[in-house]
């Protein structure tokens, strides 16, 4: 078993609420220092994160029991109420007031030409199976028990194309079929400076849970296109919803909402996980985090 990182042993402390307001008191201009807004958001994020994993996976409660517990609930308020976060729920570092945040999974008719991308996923698969996963690593990831491997096909902190990204030629071209995703693409390889965007496989392998925790920004969406899906028990759940995957339909996350994976069945998951922006976002909100 993976050793859970010590950030998931630091929930809030009994009295949360004389916690909280010793870390804004402390922080005067939490507010209006955007340095200062992201510690303290950071902080109460990672809390949360700790809260969460011990009510999901020690206390074995559902995702809509967790969100709507009185303790959950009841700090996501006065946070909100004490405009830390400026959307009551989102634990992102990087959260704009003025971006609807939608849902915790958007619906993915909203995203032009997802829809038919998704249903390529037969040659997606048959260019992943021609390379016999030989190019996998584990992720960098430490929100994880069990075994996370993956392909990076596209970063958008690179300038130019990822080695992974020739052997999947067929597969960029389809995601380049996304005009939002073909877009961000653009813009990066036009003036390069972003961070955050990606396009890879994810294998979650038998028996490995992601353990809850908040994405980095509002200002974008995680597109999920199923390649490798078991039956048994597997599922997503981001906020109080809770998701599974079917071949040829697509899965739209907003991660700045607190979500996590669990896979309990005998075989991997795989899916193709590629970063799109907020369809309300402008380029220089989503660049500037």
């Amino acid at each position: 078993m993976r050793a859970i990182s010590e950030s998931y042993q630091r929930p809030f402390p009994e009295n949360w609420k004389q916690y909280i307001d010793h870390v804004l008191v402390m922080n005067p201009d939490y507010r209006d220092n955007g340095l200062v807004t992201r510690q303290v958001r950071q902080e109460f994020k990672g809390r949360l994160e700790a809260e969460m994993y011990r009510m999901t996976l020690l206390d074995g409660l559902n995702p809509s029991e967790m969100v709507n517990s009185p303790r959950i609930s009841e700090i996501y308020d006065y946070v909100f109420d004490r405009q830390v976060w400026p959307v009551r729920g989102l634990g992102s570092g990087h959260c704009l007031v003025n971006i609807d945040p939608i849902s915790p999974f958007p619906n993915p008719d909203l995203i032009q030409g997802l829809a038919s991308a998704a249903a390529e996923h037969k040659v997606i698969s048959d260019e992943l199976h021609a390379i016999g996963r030989r190019i996998t690593t584990d992720t960098r990831e430490f929100i994880y028990t069990g075994t996370w491997r993956s392909i990076s096909l596209w970063e958008s902190n690179q300038r130019n194309d990822l080695p992974a990204s020739q052997l999947f030629r067929q597969t960029m071209e389809i995601l380049l079929s996304i005009p939002l995703f073909a877009g961000v693409y653009s813009l990066n390889e036009r003036k390069g400076g972003f961070k955050g965007f990606s396009v890879r496989f994810s294998m979650l392998k038998s028996g490995t849970q992601i353990l809850p925790h908040f994405g980095l920004t509002n200002t974008r969406f995680r597109i999920q296109i199923p390649i490798k899906i078991p039956s048994g028990d597997l599922f997503i759940y981001s906020h109080d919803q809770t998701r599974t995957w079917s071949l040829g339909t697509p899965l739209v996350l907003n991660d700045a909402f607190i979500h996590g994976v669990q896979n309990n069945t005998l075989s991997d998951r795989i899916v193709l996980l590629v970063d799109i922006p907020h369809p309300d976002a402008l380029e220089d909100e989503y660049r500037s985090y």
